[in-house]
């Protein structure tokens, strides 16, 4: 199964869902994809344009949240993905370049 593209005409649908995503979150105590619905919140809040001081603290609970699952890979992302908004100053979000693939000359070892 591949990741839908983020698109940026459906941001504000898609803070939505995320927000009813972490009720449930925190309802039922579930927190198998939390640190994953923290980064989306970021990159949503990306494309939206807000402001550094809202969308810092979702890659930090990603990375938080990540960590104390032991979910290396959740938190490698979170990292990369905050790392790169500071790079990029609102370029293309985290999930767009995961689909673009390794950068040439890149072996990934899975």
């Amino acid at each position: 199964m591949q990741a839908a593209p983020l698109q940026p005409e459906k941001t504000a649908e898609g803070l939505t869902a995320l927000a009813e995503a972490q009720s449930l979150v925190e309802e039922n105590e579930e927190r198998y994809r939390e640190a994953e619905l923290q980064r989306l919140r970021g990159e949503l809040l990306l494309m939206e344009d807000a402001p550094a001081s809202e969308v810092e603290p979702c890659f930090h609970q990603c990375i938080e949240v990540a960590r104390r699952q032991q979910a290396k890979s959740l938190e490698l992302r979170g990292e990369q993905c905050g790392r790169n908004k500071v790079r990029d100053q609102r370029g293309a979000t985290c999930s767009q370049r995961h689909t673009a693939g390794p950068p040439k000359g890149l072996t990934l070892l899975i």
